[in-house]
């Protein structure tokens, strides 16, 4: 995989790892780190300044969604963590990406998210994360929120009877596309 810089239409990095193919890829909000899922259940994290991969995960189940949340400033102003959510049919890891002093590199420290003692089975479509929040988008029609800081399911809100495609955010307004083609 080719890391562009498209206005000068060159290569700024050669990222290895995923020989296969790419289901998913994400930018941290500051462009920093490119995350990816790939085929066999591998998870990346690429360092876009120099294409080196810092964090590499193959998983026993696929993963189905990966989002970035928010950056934060308050241990190390010069190095901030990431929030880092990876989520499966059948649980969701709110992980940290913390910078280490003594080994000068950065490491993921993963969390799990509390589900209802019931157990969420979900094919997920979509996630995206605004503040505290994380919405995934599933193939029934529903949209999953959890938030992210607390690492808990908060609620399940049926929106469309044919899954949920898509999510824009806008202000305080949420779009969602459904596959009956309702927005």
């Amino acid at each position: 995989m080719i890391l562009w810089d498209f206005p000068n239409k060159a290569p700024l990095a050669v990222l290895k790892g995923l020989s296969i193919s790419v289901k998913r890829l994400t930018f941290s909000p500051d462009d920093r780190f490119l995350a990816s899922i790939g085929e066999s259940n591998i998870v990346i994290i690429w360092d876009t300044n120099d294409g080196s991969a810092i964090y590499t995960r193959v998983f026993e189940t696929t993963p189905m969604f990966l989002s970035w949340g928010d950056i934060l400033t308050d241990k190390n102003p010069k190095h901030p963590s990431y929030i880092v959510v990876v989520g499966f049919n059948n649980h969701v890891n709110i992980n940290t990406l913390e910078f280490d002093i003594a080994s000068m590199q950065y490491f993921l420290k993963e969390g799990s998210c509390q589900f209802p003692n019931t157990g969420l089975i979900r094919n997920y479509t979509f996630s995206v994360i605004n503040g505290d929040m994380l919405m995934a988008g599933t193939t029934g029609g529903e949209i999953c929120l959890f938030s992210v800081y607390s690492q808990i399911y908060r609620a399940t809100m049926p929106l469309s009877s044919n899954g949920l495609l898509s999510i824009a955010l806008m202000d305080d307004k949420i779009f969602v596309g459904g596959g009956d083609g309702k927005v």
